[in-house]
């Protein structure tokens, strides 16, 4: 059952709307509410800067939101544990459907069946609805992850399919990381291993780490269809 997250009066961030609990560690009365899943949160940062870094410096123009998008990600984690306010619990999620459908763009651009409008046009435009459904429907926030999310794994599906290209060493890294990170999230989540008090390290944490290695190969995969690998 999904519950919001309750901020005790007397406390920073009463009385403003929250963001679903979703988490282990007990939020704190104070500015910065949950530590651990703070700090971890910076992990983003390193793959997301290299990614940028590297697709300014190698005008890769089509891979370089996904280092730019992996930066707000950073940026709406630590928010979102830090307040726990629903602005940027809302954030957290929409900045991941919104790399979600620019993977799926890119795959359809491997193909014959091209999405025949810009990725721009393409990733704001579902982006924007998908974004409307989770702010009025907060409780839909995972169902609306795991549609996009099947939506790319059979989007790669078909490209691969039919272009036969590609080396897939890289994706299944991607996937070892990222499936072990769903994992540990809904552990923490449904706190099956919990220790609310730890504000040093939480399972929680565990996925940012695993999630944001799981970007690193993600782009990886990417680059050897839009750049020479690396």
């Amino acid at each position: 059952m999904i519950e919001w997250i309750q901020i005790p009066p007397g406390c920073p961030y009463h009385g403003f709307e929250t963001t679903i609990d979703l988490t282990c560690e007990e939020g704190l009365c104070s500015w910065l509410r949950q530590p651990a899943n703070v700090f971890s949160s910076f992990i983003f940062f390193i793959p997301a800067l290299y990614i940028t870094w590297f697709t300014f410096r190698h005008k890769t123009n089509n891979l370089r939101i996904v280092g730019i998008i992996g930066i707000f990600i950073g940026l709406s984690s630590i928010m979102a544990h830090a307040t726990h306010l629903k602005i940027f619990g809302f954030a957290d999620f929409t900045f991941q459907f919104l790399l979600i459908l620019v993977l799926i763009w890119l795959n359809f651009q491997r193909t014959q069946r091209k999405i025949p409008v810009s990725l721009w046009l393409f990733s704001t435009s579902t982006w924007l609805v998908c974004a409307a459904v989770q702010w009025f429907f907060t409780h839909l926030s995972l169902a609306i992850y795991a549609l996009l999310l099947g939506t790319v794994l059979i989007s790669e599906l078909y490209a691969f399919l039919e272009t036969k290209k590609g080396q897939y060493r890289d994706h299944a890294k991607c996937a070892v990381f990222l499936f072990s990170g769903f994992i540990v999230f809904y552990l923490d989540a449904d706190k099956v291993i919990c220790d609310p008090n730890n504000h040093i390290f939480q399972l929680h944490a565990l996925w940012h780490f695993l999630s944001a290695t799981s970007l690193y190969f993600l782009f990886r995969h990417y680059l050897q269809f839009y750049d020479d690998p690396i």
